[in-house]
């Protein structure tokens, strides 16, 4: 049977598009490379073309780089300076401080210090502090017994349970008390004594001329006292107590009030 040449002939696509499994290891290397190369030039497109893009519209028709425009701060309202005010009137008082768009601040004058009628401001009044107040009398007194008193003539200190102190003077002569005081005036001078029986006592204040009393008593352990008044001027004042014409009785103290 003769062979049919159509049928006999085998296909030339057929071993490039279906290929034998040689053939097809032989074609995967050069698939991979233009994919890879493919791949490579759409990244490097997407990198170089938006800069050039960009690059167009900033740049001038005649070539030159065009600057992008620079931003200014918007400006801000200042309040006018304040005018100086006149010689001899009042300062005017600024009011607050102009905000951006606001009206600018109005100036009001300042009332200062309100005077009286003649033009000058009223002298406060303060009331001076008493520089001497007053000092109260101080009443003092002495035991007679005192060492700082004068005795003579016979007067000598003796001791006294019934005595203020403990002691009194006795066998007068004479003596002489004395005590400060710290304001002058007219005040009474007590004295205390003891005596069992009449005497008499003659008194004087700093020289001046003597009082005589005339004195009883009913035991030398009862305290009696007699007063009088007398001018004592402030400082130290002398009182002496005497009797040139007989006895006196016992002095126990002194007091000044």
């Amino acid at each position: 049977m003769p062979n049919d040449p159509i049928t006999d002939t085998r296909d030339p696509l057929h071993p490039i598009l279906h290929g034998t499994p040689e053939l097809g290891r032989s074609l995967q290397p050069p698939v991979w490379a233009g994919i890879t190369g493919l791949a490579a030039v759409i990244l490097l497109a997407a990198l170089a073309i938006p800069p050039l893009i960009s690059r167009g519209k900033d740049q001038r028709p005649d070539g030159s780089q065009a600057r992008p425009p620079t931003a200014t701060a918007p400006a801000t309202a200042t309040a006018p300076a304040a005018s100086m005010p006149p010689t001899g009137g009042a300062s005017p008082h600024v009011g607050p401080s102009a905000t951006v768009g606001g009206a600018p601040p109005v100036a009001t004058p300042d009332r200062g210090t309100p005077r009286s009628a003649k033009g000058s401001s009223s002298p406060s009044r303060t009331t001076p502090p008493n520089a001497n107040p007053p000092t109260r009398f101080t009443t003092v007194t002495v035991q007679a017994e005192n060492p700082a008193n004068s005795l003579s003539e016979g007067a000598i200190p003796v001791s006294c349970g019934t005595c203020d102190g403990g002691a009194r003077v006795r066998y007068l002569g004479r003596i002489t008390v004395y005590l400060n005081t710290n304001v002058a005036g007219t005040r009474t001078v007590t004295v205390t004594y003891e005596l069992d029986g009449n005497r008499r006592v003659k008194v004087a204040v700093n020289n001046a001329a003597p009082t005589t009393f005339s004195l009883s008593g009913t035991d030398w352990k009862q305290p009696m006292t007699f007063s009088f008044a007398a001018p004592i001027p402030a400082g130290r004042t002398a009182i002496t107590f005497y009797n040139d014409e007989g006895d006196c009785p016992d002095i126990d103290k002194v007091t000044v009030s």
